[in-house]
């Protein structure tokens, strides 16, 4: 028997689910209420309503989805950590899929939103024969909007135990689902791509790196010069801007000092920054063996262009091959314009075409 279009760990996760993908569905193609009727049994058939929902729910990028013809079946599972905790999982069977397929896991950004947040931008990965593996960052769940942040999230969430999540999920992923044929595409956005190169030199099963949003250089770096450019555009004096430089770097000592406090600075916490303020993801993009996509704004306000361009430098430098560089010039960390128009479909299509031709039987034009 086939396995149910939506399968969950619990019902609770399931409601959950159907409740955050009803919720996404309204944002992005209106409310009809007439579609917004879900059962409240654990179990979804695989035709009519339910299969053109969740169709819909996942048709921002690419248009055409029918149900019946491209329905898809997703399972959240939950793994336990050593220290009794879970990590929350999702695991997307790609549309029209062959008897094996690769798959892409989804390292999402720093904020506190649940990683379903996104599952419309990752509907072309199982539109074109690509499974989806995405999991909640700790202390986040699913109903989680990013508009305030768990206890748990601040105390616990940070870079090691991202990667550590990631290793397990995988390893889960392969145990739980022979269909997946072990090879993997890691895309990492914001904070996740500071996290995606590390996984990827690690996972020998990578054929494939995409980083959205960032670059090589330590985060203290990028902050450094993220003040210098703000203080400049704000018409700050030299004597000013060394101020507030100092106070930039006060507060990087201040967090090295305590690196396991609780305290709260732009958004995180003191555990979450030293987690990340020294590390530089450019060790570990220079040991990845597969091919890396890098895409990146010129007018990124959170990561600094400047700090994607010194992955090229250093490439060139090492004469190593296999980086397909995308500068947009007219973007910012968002994939927006000045003007607050989003180019993600460009950006989006640009992906799929480097993914055409570094992976054989993905379904390309």
């Amino acid at each position: 028997m086939a396995p149910p279009l939506l399968s969950m760990s619990s019902l609770v996760a399931n409601r959950l689910l159907l409740w955050k993908l009803t919720r996404m569905r309204t944002r992005f193609f209106g409310n009809d209420r007439r579609r917004r009727s879900w059962p409240h049994g654990s179990r979804l058939s695989r035709a009519a309503t339910a299969g053109a929902s969740i169709c819909l729910l996942l048709a921002l990028l690419v248009s055409g989805c029918v149900a019946g013809q491209r329905s898809v079946r997703a399972q959240i599972s939950e793994i336990p950590r050593d220290d009794r905790s879970s990590i929350t999982f999702l695991f997307m069977e790609p549309a029209r899929q062959a008897d094996r397929y690769p798959a892409v896991l989804y390292l999402q950004g720093s904020a506190c939103a649940s990683v379903t947040e996104s599952l419309p931008y990752l509907q072309p990965f199982a539109e074109n024969g690509i499974a989806v593996i995405a999991y909640e960052a700790r202390g986040v769940q699913p109903e989680d909007d990013g508009s305030r942040c768990s206890p748990e999230f601040l105390a616990a969430n940070n870079r090691q135990q991202r990667i550590d999540d990631a290793y397990s999920v995988l390893a889960q992923a392969r145990k739980k689902y022979p269909s997946w044929d072990g090879r993997l595409v890691i895309l990492g956005a914001s904070e996740g791509a500071a996290i995606a190169p590390e996984v990827a030199a690690n996972e020998a099963g990578t054929i494939g790196l995409i980083i959205m949003g960032g670059g090589g250089w330590p985060q203290s770096d990028e902050l450094m010069l993220l003040e210098r450019r703000r203080l400049e555009r704000s018409g700050a004096g030299l004597e000013q801007t060394e101020a507030a430089i100092s106070e930039l770097r006060a507060t990087f000592e201040r967090i090295r000092a305590e690196p396991s406090s609780l305290t709260v600075w732009r958004g995180h916490s003191y555990q979450w920054w030293s987690s990340h303020l020294w590390t530089s993801p450019m060790e570990h993009l220079l040991r990845v063996g597969a091919p890396i996509f890098v895409a990146h704004g010129a007018k990124d306000e959170a990561v600094p262009v400047e700090s994607a361009d010194a992955i090229a430098v250093a490439f060139e430098a090492e004469r190593k091959t296999g980086l397909t560089y995308k500068r947009y010039s007219e973007l910012g960390h968002s994939w927006k314009d000045d003007k607050g128009d989003s180019h993600i479909r460009e950006v989006g299509r640009d992906i799929h075409e480097w993914l055409c031709s570094h992976i054989a039987d993905l379904r390309c034009p």
